[in-house]
């Protein structure tokens, strides 16, 4: 999954056993869930799920990246970078409990904001950088690639043409995108179709009329269906249902 926002996914105590409950990958490092960890990912990264220890109950939720870098500025933080990628600590897990807790109908826009606000702080105060740290490890080639691949998603684009990009071999280049990113760059290029449809659908955009580079609506469908597990027309329209308890 190719993240689009600041992204935490909460691993709650309730529903869960207390043991391993899944693996993934991310930046090329392997993690794993347990009751109570939260993970914490940066807009464009690649997070893929590995192994599936015991049945996983867990919530997700997305920040977008600029209210995010705006609520970090304000602290007087130089830039939005997470010192780790999972933590256990209880003032991350206990906010972000007290956030999903409000985004009910019956609490106030005050209550839902103001809760917000208290979580972006603690995740500020405990995860964030508190200073600029470059990142290290990934070849330029890699980069320029992916980056030509952020700027053609919806186009037909070849495995030469990457390679002459990065200044590497076709297969050097997907041997070291995938071991960068943790899956190919045709796989990543698919990641970001599927986030250019769930766009457009937003935008209001009916599922006949989306345009994002696959091949036809059922390419789109089956591709969508792999990803998140329910269709682009579920994702049209949602249900509407109140969230889970979260005890």
């Amino acid at each position: 999954m190719l993240t689009q926002g600041y992204t935490f996914c909460v691993i709650p105590q309730s529903g869960n056993q207390d043991t391993d409950l899944m693996m993934f990958r991310y930046r090329g490092q392997v993690y794993t869930y347990r009751p109570r960890a939260v993970s914490m990912e940066e807009p464009g990264e690649i997070h893929h799920n590995i192994r599936v220890l015991a049945r996983t109950s867990f919530w997700m939720l997305q920040i977008d990246a600029e209210q995010f870098e705006a609520a970090a500025a304000e602290m007087g933080l130089p830039w939005a970078h997470f010192r780790q990628v999972l933590t256990s600590q209880p003032e991350v897990y206990d906010a972000l409990t007290r956030l999903y807790r409000s985004l009910t109908p019956d609490a106030s826009p005050l209550e839902q904001q103001s809760q917000l606000a208290e979580c972006l702080r603690v995740i500020a105060s405990e995860c964030l950088e508190r200073r600029r740290v470059p990142r290290t490890g990934t070849h330029p080639g890699v980069e320029r690639s992916r980056a030509y691949l952020h700027a053609h998603a919806t186009e037909p684009v070849h495995l030469d043409e990457l390679a002459r990009i990065a200044g590497l071999s076709r297969f050097h280049l997907t041997r070291v995108f995938t071991k960068t990113f943790g899956i190919s760059p045709h796989a990543y290029q698919n990641q970001l179709r599927l986030h250019e449809a769930k766009r457009q659908l937003r935008d209001g955009r009916s599922l006949s009329e989306v345009d994002c580079g696959f091949f036809d609506l059922s390419h789109l469908t089956r591709h969508f269906r792999n990803a998140w597990t329910l269709t682009p027309g579920d994702y049209a329209t949602p249900p509407d249902a109140a969230l889970p308890p979260l005890e």
